[in-house]
């Protein structure tokens, strides 16, 4: 029984991971995670080029997290994406604002778009930030749409079929018309027999989070603010019939932020209320629920103060219900070094485990964690990131695809491995090495080609290297140069 235990624990062990992914010099990140068939999973994000415009990007990997494919809808060349899915025939869809309207596209896992649609009801401005497929195969999406000049915003749902054919739109101001009223979809969620809603409605009053309840031909049943503080739904999960749960950000009288989490009823009444009554400068940005485990989990900002400042990092949090205290949870893992720039994605793997992705502020590049309560979540923890660059050939080749790969990482034995891909042959390769202060550091590299597009080596570890950071780069034709980082840990 203990040997059976013991190779339980191993084979999870290997389930869970964090890596990053990084195929361009251009800035990348990832703002929704999902399952795809076979065990595969789709990041889901974008790539910008720092100043003007925007493009949809997805990666998809394998179970292990090991990159399948990436590609860059460079055709979108002004759609901020905000979120994004997938159906149960491996098809992506993402959801945000293209070129100043609400926009949705669909894509294959090759990368091939198979249809992009912008809505706008009256020609302002409007856009999606949230998405969800149903159970009877139509994609939601929902978020706000501008009227009157801009000064104010109604909530905007709308269903597609797989398709691309619009099928109803909600553009409604649910009776708030003041001036300046706000009213906006931030979260979005179904079982079989409804649609929820949840966001932020704001306008000569504090803001207040709301739940909308929907039916499947796009009739608003049951809309309600929660009349329970300035609060801002981001999540909502429908528990049974009569009991949905959703989470979000609060502010007390000094705007200081602090996560909540409130349960109503089938027609809105809120039961109870949870928050972090400490204001520790964290929100709850998404959940999950995992209805057979009865689990929920969630991605917050933890708050770790930098010479007295706080600094939101990404939490991921796992609560058992009924919640009592949301300071303790199940368990909970802190991504280190990453940037909240977007909430990031949350799902539920297929065997058990929680997804969830982001953005890697060393390497402007994206990251996925798969975890449970006994994986490591920080970025130095990332034993294969990958950074790919697509270079122009001056032999008349269209593209260089190079992709480089270090580890372990961070360094704990003897040697440090490195493996060098290429889709076109390469005939040398060659190795530098330096700290972060500049200074070269000799390494002496072992390797072999494999093939003519695969290069393989080792270099060992000198004894006495000192502990940190260490920028790795390497040479192909002596034209083509890779760069990674790699951490000396022992």
């Amino acid at each position: 029984m203990l040997l059976c235990a013991y190779a339980s624990v191993s084979l999870r062990a290997q389930e869970t991971f964090i890596k990053r992914y990084k195929n361009t010099s251009l800035p990348e990140g990832s703002v929704a995670v999902a399952n795809l068939p076979d065990k595969k999973i789709a990041v889901i994000g974008q790539q910008s080029n720092g100043f003007i415009w925007q493009s949809p990007m997805v990666i998809i990997t394998d179970s292990a997290g090991n990159q399948l494919r990436h590609f860059v809808d460079t055709s979108c060349f002004g759609c901020i994406v905000f979120d994004g899915t997938t159906d149960n025939n491996g098809f992506v869809y993402v959801v945000g604002s293209f070129y100043g309207k609400a926009g949705i596209a669909k894509y294959d896992t090759l990368g091939n778009k198979l249809w992009q649609r912008e809505l706008s009801t009256n020609a302002e401005g409007a856009s999606f930030s949230s998405l969800v497929i149903t159970q009877n195969d139509k994609v939601i999406a929902g978020g706000y749409q501008n009227h009157n000049g801009s000064t104010q915003s109604w909530l905007l749902m709308a269903t597609y079929d797989f398709f691309g054919n619009l099928e109803w739109v909600i553009d409604s101001s649910f009776g708030n018309l003041s001036p300046e009223a706000q009213l906006g979809v931030l979260g979005l969620s179904n079982d079989s027999n409804w649609i929820y809603a949840t966001g932020v409605s704001y306008g000569n009053y504090p803001e207040r989070a709301f739940c909308l309840k929907v039916s499947f031909g796009g009739e608003p049943i049951i809309y309600r603010e929660l009349n329970n503080g300035r609060k801002m739904g981001y999540g909502i999960v429908p528990l049974s019939p009569d009991s949905i749960l959703i989470g979000g950000v609060a502010y007390n009288m000094f705007l200081k932020n602090f996560s909540f989490c409130t349960l109503v009823d089938s027609i809105g009444n809120e039961l109870y209320t949870i928050q972090d009554s400490n204001y520790l400068f964290t929100n709850i940005a998404k959940i999950e629920w995992d209805s057979q485990l009865q689990i929920l989990y969630t991605v917050s900002f933890d708050t770790v103060y930098n010479l007295g400042t706080p600094s939101p990092l990404p939490k991921i949090s796992s609560y058992s219900l009924p919640l009592i205290n949301l300071q303790q949870p199940v368990w909970e893992k802190t991504v280190y070094g990453t940037s909240i720039t977007t909430a990031g994605g949350l799902a539920l793997a297929n065997d058990g485990t929680i997804l969830h992705s982001g953005y890697a502020s060393n390497n402007y590049c994206p990251y996925l964690l798969k975890a449970d309560e006994n994986t490591c979540a920080d970025l130095a923890c990332d034993t294969a990131f990958v950074s790919g660059l697509f270079l122009p050939d001056e032999e008349n080749t269209p593209k260089v695809n190079l992709t480089l790969k270090l580890f372990p990482n961070p360094v704990v034995g003897e040697y440090l491995y490195f493996e060098l891909h290429s889709d076109q042959p390469i005939k040398s390769v060659s190795t530098s090495c330096t700290d972060v202060a500049g200074k070269i550091v000799t390494l002496v590299p072992e390797g072999e080609f494999i093939g003519k597009e695969f290069y393989r080596g080792r270099i060992a570890i000198p004894a006495g290297l000192p502990q940190g950071i260490y920028l790795f780069r390497v040479s192909a034709d002596q034209k083509y140069v890779l760069k990674g980082k790699f951490t000396k840990a022992d």
